[in-house]
């Protein structure tokens, strides 16, 4: 089967704008997310070598899950200055290289879009390899669904997240994960939790029941039961439920994808883009960006 790689490029970004060192060129226009975001997707297409390849971004505006609740991440501070301006240097990057590009559309999130394609390539005969280091990925994991997470290749020499490794290191299936955090909740997000119960207890359960609709059900019946007080914040469980897990149904534009072999990168405008942001190293083996995508595909 063919492989689609989706970027989550926020994520790429922001991974990229911390770890390396800020820098700026002469001109004040700061590069260092940008420099580390290019250097890390050139490794992992060398890498995975896809046969299609596409970068989904997010809107930056507030989705749905706001509108479910008001907390939903908003006790993350806002966006470095330094960051914001690379997000529209990256999606430049990306057109100049000739890599397909979609923007989450109104009231929903990268993740809903990423989600969404993953589904529709896997159902269309597609493999797929999201490349992000954000654990909610996880969810989606399947037999054609696989993630691609720096995080996981720093731990262990080895990116790739598929389900196997979700039920060995967290001991759920991947699309119960969502079950175990509607139970714990997720500070990073905002999303609460039923207090008391923890990660060991919330596993425990989940796998005894299934899924959370199948403890919520027997804990209605079982007003004795030491975890009883999960049913009794039933509508903080369904609320956290909802607000982590990714839709992979929400409507979307036509995806524009197409075969690698088929990428037509720009080399001269390539080349003024990496000299107007000073990325001399990037000229110097430019060789190695115009002719990133040549590499045989099943396609």
């Amino acid at each position: 089967m063919p492989t689609i790689a989706i970027i989550d490029s926020n994520n790429l970004l922001f991974r990229a704008f911390y770890a390396v060192p800020l820098l700026s060129t002469s001109t004040g226009i700061h590069t260092n997310g940008i420099y580390g975001s290019l250097k890390s997707f050139r490794s992992i297409v060398n890498e995975l070598k896809p046969d299609y390849i596409l970068a989904c971004f997010d809107s930056g505006k507030k989705s749905f899950r706001n509108t479910l609740d008001p907390n939903y991440k908003a006790h993350r501070p806002p966006v470095a200055n330094e960051l914001k301006t690379q997000f529209s240097l990256l999606q430049m990057a990306f057109s100049l290289l000739g890599v397909p590009q979609m923007t989450a559309g109104p009231n929903i999130e990268g993740d809903d879009l990423t989600g969404t394609i993953a589904m529709k390539a896997s159902n269309a005969g597609i493999d797929v390899v999201i490349v992000s280091s954000d654990k909610d990925f996880y969810q989606l994991c399947n037999e054609h669904i696989k993630v691609w997470s720096f995080t996981k290749a720093k731990k262990f020499g080895d990116g790739m997240v598929d389900a196997n490794y979700v039920r060995q290191e967290f001991g759920v299936n991947p699309n119960q994960l969502n079950c175990v955090k509607s139970l714990t909740g997720e500070k990073t997000d905002g999303i609460q939790g039923v207090k008391g119960i923890g990660p060991k207890t919330a596993t425990a359960l989940i796998q005894q029941y299934g899924t959370v609709n199948n403890l919520l059900k027997y804990l209605e019946s079982n007003p004795n039961h030491k975890n009883y007080t999960i049913y009794e914040n039933k509508n903080i469980v369904n609320l956290a439920f909802d607000l982590a897990t990714i839709r992979t149904n929400v409507e979307i534009e036509e995806v524009p994808i197409l075969p690698v072999d088929k990428i037509k990168v720009n080399g001269e405008k390539l080349r003024a883009f990496f000299k107007k942001l000073e990325m001399n190293s990037f000229i110097e083996e430019f060789a190695r960006w115009e002719f990133l995508f040549n590499y045989k595909t099943t396609v």
